[in-house]
């Protein structure tokens, strides 16, 4: 018997009952984002163990701390910070492949990636017997020049499932080639911090009861359709009690406030700048809706929207154009406009201000339907079936 089939052997008479799961995440530098993880290592049917950066420039996290009740691997990394170029150190996933001898590697990373690319080869070298996963959270059809077209179907061809945050991104998946169990897992909420009951900041800032606090989270870049807010502010006389709560930072902040003072409504915008993100459920909480006006560009359209899912767990109902996956995740616990058009993102944030029982039926919508489809428990849920399947296609194709 050669050691590839001792291996196999070995993996067919294992108690099944029990997966073991090998996470490979650059994104697990960020504590919150490890939530996925913490919830899957809880499940009494999954041992898991996680690979991360030492640190990572994008996301932040960068030379933090990681102290968890499961293993986790810290590895150098090579082009740290570029998602699409970035590679780890190869000797930190081969150790683990070969030590913990997974039945499922679970590589979050996109699969036109090098990171990808390079987990899913490493994996299939030393650990033949895993089935192979990989996320992916692109909603834009590209067709990526060599080498990227290659690693990519590489990856399709050597994997026997896939989880994709929406609707938009598995359909580029299929249309791409891959069809195998890749049923869509949604991104979660914490609901131990995010929930409408707890501090907030409105009297920090200024922000009386009577004001119409409109809260906008994340960077602040053009993309981000910020200035259709502020000319939303400029629109007509009936909104001069709203307030435009900004939290957070980006390049295009000076821009915006001079189009503020062009416009006249400087005074009525909030600037936090950048905020700790335990703190972002407090702001959450001092608004009376929170608007998502995601723009389409050539190369970006809003993946899935986080920030709307917190909102809901918050209870705070959402405003947003109908870009990208923002239609597929608010779905009827919020008010739709057009992308790009001001007009109707006025007319959607002024219904709101005028119409309370409107705003508070929205905002217990969304509450609920965060409960019940947005807690990272239902995620590692679906995480698990999707590697039951996967693990069973996987067996049969070595069969």
């Amino acid at each position: 018997m050669d050691a590839e089939s001792e291996i196999i052997q070995q993996y067919e008479v294992r108690n099944k009952s029990r997966l073991r799961v090998l996470r490979i995440s650059h994104s697990a530098t960020v504590d919150a984002y490890r939530e996925r993880d913490r919830q899957l290592a809880s499940r009494e049917d999954i041992e898991l163990e996680l690979i991360a950066p030492k640190y990572w420039d994008h996301l932040g996290g960068k030379n933090e701390a990681i102290n968890e009740s499961f293993p986790v691997h810290r590895a150098a990394t090579y082009k740290t910070g570029s998602v699409p170029l970035f590679a780890f150190d190869p000797q930190v996933i081969e150790d683990a492949l070969v030590k913990f001898k997974p039945d499922v590697v679970d590589v979050h990373e996109e699969p036109y990636s090098v990171s990808g690319f390079e987990s899913i080869w490493l994996a299939r070298r030393h650990a033949p017997a895993a089935a192979c996963v990989f996320y992916s959270a692109q909603n834009i059809l590209k067709r990526y020049p060599p080498p990227f077209c290659w690693t990519e179907q590489y990856v399709f061809k050597s994997s026997s499932g896939a989880y994709p945050c929406s609707d938009g991104v598995k359909t580029v998946l299929q249309t791409k080639g891959f069809n195998f169990n890749s049923d869509v897992i949604p991104l979660g909420v914490d609901l131990s911090l995010y929930s409408p009951y707890g501090p907030a900041k409105r009297a920090e800032y200024g922000l009386s009861s009577g004001d119409y606090v409109i809260g906008y989270f994340g960077r602040i870049e053009s993309y981000k359709g910020v200035q259709h807010l502020i000319e939303a502010l400029a629109r007509s006389p009936e909104t001069g009690s709203w307030r435009l709560l900004l939290v957070g930072s980006g390049s295009y902040e000076e821009e915006l406030k001079r189009l503020a003072t062009k416009l006249g409504v400087s005074e009525q915008l909030v600037w936090t700048g950048p905020v700790d993100g335990g703190e972002v459920p407090a702001f959450m909480r001092s608004c009376d809706v929170i608007a998502v006006p995601s723009l389409t560009t050539k190369t970006w359209r809003e993946q899935f929207g986080r920030i709307v899912v917190e909102s809901m767990a918050c209870g705070v109902p959402v405003v947003s154009f109908d870009s990208g996956s923002l239609p597929e995740v608010v779905g009827d616990t919020g008010l739709l406009a057009k992308e790009g058009n001001t007009g109707e993102l006025h007319d959607a944030l002024q219904r709101l201000a005028k119409d309370l029982t409107l705003r508070k039926s929205l905002g217990d919508k969304g509450l609920l339907r965060a409960q019940r489809e947005y807690t990272w428990g239902r995620v590692a849920e679906q995480m698990r079936l999707m590697y039951e399947r996967a693990v069973d296609s996987h067996s049969k194709k070595r069969r």
